[in-house]
């Protein structure tokens, strides 16, 4: 029977009572609509290859998350789940989200391999057998691979999240290459907000008939999120978003196309704006220095962030209510990157709010494609938008 309208409950999924304790000690009380649909046939089908495209902000990560905890043998002392995605800041996150759905299993342990950290620590824990699920990059995980430290012969399924990006540019040559030192048989999930053909083209060579879970175009944009557009010209941006800043009440998150723009702009806005806690993050800062910035963001202590395609993906901040596209992406993959900043904000079906700033014809270009492709509705911002969300 199709799950796709049918009320359930996690304690209708056949979790165990440890796996409950962690779902409820996070605070999830009821299921996504992703969730209702994807869930009970992933627990079914732990031996399946599968893909996963939804929304952002919709649960894919607890989605994936306990399907790898729920298959998970704690006796078997080595490596059997893998996760790899794009940045370590996501690392980092998804780890953090297993380590808390998987509180009260016995003798469980996730561990990420990123970059910035130390080599020895990573084999060191690696060496030990205790480590169940790895959460981590491409390099540091084909590293610990080639040293030898990471055995990868118990691991049962790879999860690609933010797929489009991992079969894609250098990441696409890093994938394949550790695929191919997993055992015959390794069952792949990939996992996104979008799939693009080229992806799902990738995809095939290395999946054996997936489960496929994909939610149509319109279905991608979260229902509760308001979209605006801002007609200017680039000189007047600075001042209109000093004026927005001021007219509204929440933490924000701005977007710009460049890490020297997200410096200046910052830099801007501290100055004109010291009533409110301003910061920015982008991949030139230290690792220590951008997960200063994560941390203020995740607890809500920043006001406004500034930040590039790092924060674009993946990031989980519930206390978002507003993104500015200060800058609208650019290049071929301006869509995709468009649909993953939309969802930093409304986040789990909370309100959210997205307003565009439209400065040239290319803009504006990719703001009509967009709404066409995904049925979108984007108002003209109205002089007054402090209680539209």
């Amino acid at each position: 029977m199709s799950t796709k309208n049918k009320v359930i409950k996690f304690e209708d999924l056949g979790l165990s009572d440890n796996l409950l304790k962690g779902v409820y000690t996070m605070g999830f009380e009821s299921l996504s609509s992703v969730q209702i649909r994807v869930l009970p046939e992933l627990l079914k089908n732990t031996r399946r290859d599968t893909k996963i495209q939804a929304p952002s902000g919709c649960g894919k990560t607890a989605t994936f998350g306990l399907a790898l905890l729920h298959s998970l043998d704690t006796n078997i002392r080595n490596v059997q789940k893998l996760v790899m995605v794009p940045t370590r800041e996501l690392a980092l996150q998804i780890a953090k989200e297993f380590q808390r759905l998987g509180e009260y299993i016995e003798d469980f342990k996730v561990h990420t391999l990123i970059g910035g950290t130390q080599v020895r620590r990573d084999i060191r824990l690696l060496q030990t057998g205790d480590i169940q699920i790895i959460v981590g990059t491409p390099g540091r995980i084909y590293d610990m691979i080639n040293r030898g430290a990471f055995n990868t012969s118990k691991v049962d399924v790879m999860v690609l999240d933010e797929a489009d990006e991992m079969l894609h540019g250098n990441f696409m040559e890093q994938s394949r290459e550790i695929m191919m030192k997993l055992p015959e048989g390794v069952n792949i999930y990939l996992c996104s907000a979008t799939i693009t053909p080229q992806t799902e083209e990738i995809g095939a060579r290395f999946m054996k008939d997936p489960l496929s879970f994909v939610l149509e175009n319109h279905e991608i944009v979260v229902k509760s999120i308001v979209q605006y557009v801002v007609e200017l010209s680039a000189k007047d941006k600075d001042e209109s978003i000093i004026d927005i800043l001021q007219m509204i009440t929440g933490n924000v998150v701005v977007f710009v196309n460049h890490k020297s723009k997200a410096e200046f702009l910052c830099q801007i806005l501290q100055d004109r704006l010291s009533n409110l806690n301003i910061a920015c993050i982008h991949g030139g800062m230290s690792p220590d220095l951008r997960k200063s910035v994560l941390d203020e963001l995740y607890t809500g202590r920043l006001n406004v962030v500034i930040g590039t395609g790092l924060i674009s993906r993946g990031i989980d901040a519930r206390t978002i209510a507003y993104v500015i596209n200060y800058d609208i992406p650019s290049g071929e993959k301006a869509s995709e990157v468009y649909m993953h900043r939309v969802g930093r904000s409304g986040r789990f079906g909370r309100k959210g709010m997205v307003i565009n700033f439209v400065s040239n014809s290319e803009d504006d270009h990719l703001i009509q494609s967009l709404k066409r492709e995904y049925k979108m509705e984007m108002k003209d911002l109205p002089q007054n938008i402090g209680n539209d969300i």
